[in-house]
């Protein structure tokens, strides 16, 4: 870790001579500084980084940039060699500061954080998640003298792999600016990521696990994985046994090829003709098998075209010789995963999987979660993974009136009454009391809806039973603050249900989809003002004259009011310009150190 000092020089001192090759960072900050700075304890030291040259001195950071001067700032030239003090922390310190560092509240007082700080306490989070769910396992590592290191490492497949190489893509160019110049940035920076994973995995596990006490005066493989030393001895022999054993052990999770079995879940046929909550005893749903590109996950071949080549697949030729052997294996390694797959592979060319709706479901909730995290492909029905297509309520919303028709008192503004109306819905379609019945007597965790397969939760089931016998309590007026404030909070519609959809008309509507700020006329600069509105200004000013705007609800003073002699009084509109390097007019000035890290 090293930071900048927005105070300090921006240029070295001047000297006599040619440049040299390498140069002290002008505003880079002392590493006891930095420690006092992010109250973290490390190992001091220096390090080399290749950075654009601005005039004489390095190119600043973003947030440094920030705090100065335009003139201070030109266009960057040719990289230069600029060595700088760092301040170099063990895992455990870093995961602590870098989780509490993402959790601090904004304070002008503590240093900021830099592009590839900000990753770094991303990676933290995303360590600890890794975690918490388990996709961890122990390694060994060869130390040196006599000793080896236990370790723990992330399990990194499917979305989580595609989470972090979209990281690695979006660093900051300083985070491999110590590279050498013949290296490959980018290749470097995945590299880089991965090891920095596995160093904050392993700190994570390691606190969550906790002290604990070693029961041998000699430290083990098994004591030094959950103490906090990970040294234990050991002998070439031993080590090279351990290091089989554990690679044996983990080959089926962290082996993951270029071709990787898919299971994609199929619905019932004859869904459309369904009606609400009908029970169907002998709906027949489907699991079918498939080989799926792990580079190009958008290249799927089913299992009966698996079956039927002959010889290697034109679509997977440059992935795999043999694809019927390759969808065996996959099923074999996924069977240990999901059981259930074993009767399709007592067939000599399994291609599908037939479950009731019992099985769809325990597929859906149980076995693709396990599957996918595994790194295999499952692809899932839009419902299942749309939360607008689960049972909830439908909020529908008008206005009494239009503004400005006569005898309305209806205005624009947080204030401003709406009539309003519970249904139950899915999705956008209103559900009868004849269908929640249905639903009901169905007691099924999935059924069709209006030819629409849904996932029935009992526990929101029964939020919709209550909810009509309380359908009284389902209609009547709230203010749009209120409206908003629902809209805000999309789990508490009527009796805990979550809001699923939303219908408003009237000039609600309009505010709702933006479309009210179009249809309010824009106010031409009034007269005997001194100066010229912009564009955007009068738009502005013509909300001051929409009714019930402003606190008091009348029109055309809006929230100015009248003064204490009943005269209107005019909009304080005033006309500000913004040259360059200047501060738009209105804001404060930003404190003029700045530490970024």
């Amino acid at each position: 870790m090293w930071a900048e000092d927005s105070e300090a020089p921006a240029q070295p001192p001047v000297r006599r001579g040619r440049r040299p090759a390498k140069q002290a960072h002008p505003f880079a900050v002392s590493a006891q500084a930095l420690a006092a700075a992010t109250a973290s304890d490390g190992a001091t030291g220096t390090a080399v980084l290749a950075m654009s040259n601005q005039d004489r001195g390095p190119y600043a950071s973003a947030e440094v940039r920030r705090t100065r001067e335009q003139s201070q700032t030109p266009e960057p030239l040719a990289d230069g060699r600029w060595e700088i003090p760092t301040l170099a922390l063990d895992s455990q310190t870093a995961l602590g500061y870098l989780l509490a560092a993402d959790d601090a509240e904004i304070d002008l007082e503590r240093p900021i954080a830099g592009g590839d700080l900000r990753a770094l306490q991303a990676l933290a989070g995303f360590a600890v998640d890794l975690v918490g769910r388990g996709r961890v396992l122990p390694g060994v590592r060869d130390a040196g003298d006599g000793r080896a290191m236990a370790m723990w490492s992330a399990v990194v497949t499917g979305a989580d792999a595609v989470w972090l190489r979209a990281a690695a893509v979006g660093l900051p160019g300083s985070f491999t600016a110590a590279c050498p110049a013949d290296v490959d940035r980018g290749a470097a920076a995945a590299r880089s990521l991965a090891t920095a994973t596995d160093a904050l995995v392993d700190a994570a596990v390691r606190a969550r696990l906790g002290p604990v006490r070693r029961r041998r005066t000699a430290a083990s493989f098994r004591s030094a994985l959950t103490g906090s030393d990970p040294y234990f001895a050991t002998t070439p022999v031993a080590l090279a046994t351990l290091d089989e054993a554990l690679a044996n052990w983990q080959r089926e999770v962290t082996q993951v090829g270029a071709v990787r079995a898919c299971f994609r879940l199929v619905e019932p046929p004859g869904a459309a003709e369904a009606t609400a909550g009908e029970r169907v005893t002998d709906a027949a749903w489907r699991v079918d098998f498939a080989l799926q590109s792990t580079e190009e996950p958008s290249l799927v071949v089913d299992a009966g075209q698996v079956w039927r080549a002959k010889g290697a697949l034109r679509a997977l030729a440059r992935h795999v010789a043999d694809p019927q052997e390759t969808l065996l294996g996959e099923l074999g390694r996924a069977v240990r995963l999901y059981p259930d797959i074993e009767g399709a592979l007592r067939t000599a060319k399994p291609s599908s999987l037939t479950l009731d709706v019992e099985g769809a479901h325990l597929f859906l909730s149980e076995a693709a979660p396990i599957l996918l995290a595994a790194g295999f492909g499952v692809l899932l029905p839009g419902w299942w993974t749309n939360p607008a297509m689960r049972l909830g309520a439908k909020l529908s919303v008008s206005t009494p009136a239009q503004p400005g028709s006569a005898g309305t008192k209806s205005v624009i503004g947080r204030d401003g009454l709406v009539d309003f109306r519970w249904d139950l819905a899915v999705g956008e379609h209103t559900v009868t009391e004849q269908e929640v019945a249905d639903l009901v007597e169905a007691q099924q965790p999935l059924v069709r809806v209006r030819g629409q397969w849904m996932y029935v939760d009992a526990d929101r089931l029964a939020r919709a039973r209550a909810f009509l016998a309380k359908r009284s309590h389902g209609t009547g007026r709230m203010s749009v603050g209120e409206v908003l404030a629902t809209l805000g909070a999309l789990e508490d519609g009527p009796g805990g249900l979550p809001v699923v959809d939303v219908e408003a008309q009237g000039w609600f509507a309009d505010l709702l989809s933006g479309q009210v700020a179009h249809r309010i006329a824009p106010m031409t600069t009034p007269p005997g003002f001194e100066g010229a509105l912009r564009p955007y200004q009068e738009r502005g000013l013509a909300w001051f004259v929409v009714p019930g705007v402003g606190r008091s609800g009348r029109s055309p003073r809006g929230r100015h009011g009248a003064g204490q002699d009943g005269a209107a009084s005019r909009p304080d509109v005033r006309r500000a310009s913004c040259g360059a390097g200047s501060h738009p007019a209105g804001l404060p000035d930003v404190p003029g150190r700045q530490l970024a890290a």
